[in-house]
């Protein structure tokens, strides 16, 4: 037993020396700080949500954005399009979201991502515009 607690104290003994040369060796970096700061926390920033809303056989219906309906047609999309505009000049980092139901059919949506990127050129030029797409299951209400 005696020798099974000297071998313990000269592990012990070892580590501890071996953790204090490691330390003492390591090369200190100085890394650059990124001005500004790219990193943010979730939810730092304005969202704003669009919801395709879609009949029962998968139809869409109508845009939602703040509670405003928007018809799926030229004159809609030019409603929601002017709508984004002001909200992207008034709060240039918002998240944009599209929510639409999996039975959507791209084609249905290809002219709403049209007008939010002509929406994004007018109000934050040289800003490219992202929106996420968010795809459920049934439509939303």
């Amino acid at each position: 037993m005696t020798p099974l607690i000297d071998m313990g104290f000269l592990l012990i003994v070892f580590f501890a020396l071996v953790s204090h040369l490691v330390v003492v060796d390591a090369a200190k970096v100085d890394l650059p700080r990124p001005s500004p700061s790219a990193a943010g926390r979730a939810g730092d920033q304005p969202r704003a949500v669009i919801n395709a809303l879609c009949d029962d056989s998968g139809r869409l219906v109508a845009f939602r954005l703040s509670g405003r309906d928007f018809a799926p047609d030229a004159e809609g999309l030019g409603g929601i399009g002017d709508s984004l505009a002001l909200l992207l000049r008034e709060q240039p980092l918002t998240e944009l979201s599209l929510r639409a139901d999996r039975r959507l059919a791209w084609r249905e949506l290809a002219p709403l991502f049209e007008a939010v990127s002509r929406a994004a050129v007018v109000s934050t030029p040289g800003r490219p515009a992202k929106m996420r797409l968010v795809v459920a299951e049934g439509h939303p209400s």
